[in-house]
This record gives C-alpha cells, structure tokens and sequence, in this order.
C-alpha cells in the first residue's frame, strides 16, 4: 500500500509492519517548481501521470511520423536524379535484397523510376498514417 502525507511529502510503502518513508529533498523539489517550463505546464505535467500510455503513443507516432517525413524528401531527391540522369549507375544502399527486390539496380531506367514511385507513395501513406494515429491518441 502507497500512501503520500501532503503536508510534509512523506511518501509512505506500508506493509503489515514494515514501514519506509521516503522524503524528495526540498532543494530538488524546489528547483524543479522554480523553473519556467514546470511554472507554464504544471497542469499538463500533472495531468500526464494519468494518461502515460495515450502520451507515449502519441510521441512515438508523431516521432515515426517525422522520420518518415525525412526519409520521404530522400527517396524523392533518389527519384529526381534518376529521373534528370537515367543512364547513370543506380543508387545502391548495401542491402542485396532491398536492392534487388524493391530498387530494381539490374532493371531498366524506368522500372527503376516506377519502384521508387512506388516506394515514395508507400512512405507518405505511412507517414499520413502515424499522423493520423498520433492526433488520435
């Protein structure tokens, strides 16, 4: 059982006889009160301890969803330069498979051109769905 005195900020874990008390030193206490970020959120940080698992979705969707965003402006720079220079050697990543099975390295320009078309539109629905799961957590 876990039991908090407001007044002095024990924090109390009793069972049947055993009893430990645990004080948060008042310097850390205060210093974390002090500053500008816990004075313009404290309701929202006090409000997070209750829905940790809604947050933490949320921040990892949106963090995907980001990366995915980055990752869509590469694949796109990929498509452009193979679009303005076609009979140049194909980009390779090191991966045999993925450059075998979805770059296409032993194909022609425009099969090539069509992958990563293809590779762009499966980024963006991806980075569109992170979005959509992050707003709804």
């Amino acid at each position: 059982m876990l039991k908090r005195d407001l007044q002095t900020n024990h924090l109390s874990i009793c069972k049947d006889t055993f009893t430990m008390q645990m004080t948060i030193p008042s310097v850390i206490r205060q210093l974390v009160y002090a500053t500008h970020f816990w004075q313009e959120n404290r309701f929202v940080l006090r409000e997070i301890r209750h829905f940790r698992k809604i947050a933490i979705l949320a921040t990892a969707f949106s963090l995907i969803a980001a990366v995915l965003s980055g990752s869509s402006f590469g694949v796109i720079g990929l498509f452009l330069h193979g679009l303005t220079a076609p009979h140049e050697p194909p980009i390779q990543t090191g991966l045999t498979w993925f450059d075998h099975w979805v770059l296409a390295t032993g194909a022609s320009p425009a099969s090539r051109l069509y992958r990563l078309t293809a590779v762009i539109l499966v980024i963006i629905w991806s980075q569109a769905t992170c979005t959509y799961l992050a707003t709804l957590y």
